[in-house]
């Protein structure tokens, strides 16, 4: 696969307020061409608004008068990431990040494609990244390019909420086809080897995907714990706002999919399951002097279904 790649740190993204723009070329890995694109960040929600963007960049942004306009791209994919920050000096403490991978649309309507907008927003604020590929040729062979970017390090324990869409978008009259993605990110700054299990919270994501007019599936995906936790089992829940018919689940899996779920608003628990909680010396979940303590519940913000 031709994969595209940005790997550049993103220290800003969502964790202030005030605007920036970075500017970037792209250039394709493993094969000799090079394909005219310009990756595009802006850190600030009002720069990111349709109107703002437009006048900035017309072409990506032009006014659709016909029915020449691309689909959905092809695949979203919004991964949570923890590594090493090391700035004038080293440390152990893992910080969390997001990676981000799309691809064109899978269909003729690919010949239509200029670029890529990505809004990725949490509670405090919303950032957005631009591709400008407006000078491509689209041809079949390059339907498999795959784009990649890296946000780190971004604020911990936090839900981003990810939206991709393909440029120009269509008229307003017609409805957007936009790939939309949501995860929790994992704790800022945390050293395994000076944390205890009954600390331990994982980042997670989750997405939500229609079966038929009446039901939806929502898949959910966490990060394997430390090794050195023993933590083996975990119950993930669906819970609604009124707390009734909460579905939960055991499962030694990091993954799982609620399926024939109705309209509503929801949000997600993941957390491991202690069968010796309450027992000294054999419960999982411990802190200093192996005192047993309750396994933490990380959740998603309510998020609505239909």
């Amino acid at each position: 696969m031709v994969r595209i790649s940005f790997r550049f740190w993103s220290w800003v993204i969502l964790l202030c307020g005030f605007s920036i723009c970075m500017e970037l070329n792209c250039t394709i890995r493993d094969i000799q061409e090079s394909l005219p694109c310009q990756l595009y960040f802006f850190s600030k929600a009002s720069d990111c608004e349709e109107e703002t963007l437009s006048i900035r960049m017309p072409v990506l942004f032009e006014n659709i008068t016909s029915l020449d306009w691309p689909g959905p791209p092809g695949g979203l994919n919004v991964q949570t990431l923890e590594k090493k920050y090391t700035e004038e000096g080293t440390n152990n403490k893992l910080y969390p990040g997001i990676k981000l991978s799309l691809k064109p649309p899978q269909d003729a309507s690919a010949k239509y494609l200029k670029g890529f907008i990505v809004v990725i927003a949490n509670r405090n604020n919303k950032g957005c990244l631009v591709f400008d590929i407006s000078n491509v040729t689209w041809t079949v062979d390059l339907l498999d390019v795959q784009f990649e970017h890296e946000l780190f390090p971004v604020r911990g324990n936090m839900q981003y909420d990810v939206t991709a869409s393909s440029l120009p978008l269509p008229p307003m009259r017609f409805k957007r086809n936009d790939l939309r993605r949501s995860i929790i990110s994992s704790r800022w700054g945390w050293d395994v080897n000076q944390q205890f299990p009954a600390d331990w919270t994982t980042s997670l994501a989750f997405r939500v995907f229609l079966e038929d007019d009446m039901s939806w599936t929502i898949s959910v995906s966490f990060t394997r714990p430390p090794a050195v936790f023993n933590f083996s089992t975990f119950i993930i829940s669906l819970i609604p706002t009124d707390f009734l018919n909460i579905q939960s689940i055991r499962t030694v899996e990091f993954q799982y999919n609620f399926t024939e779920v109705k309209r509503g608003w929801y949000k997600i628990g993941v957390n491991p399951h202690d069968e010796h909680f309450s027992f000294p010396g054999l419960c999982l979940c411990y802190r200093r002097d192996r005192v047993c303590d309750t396994c933490i519940r990380t959740e998603t913000q309510y998020f609505k279904v239909g």
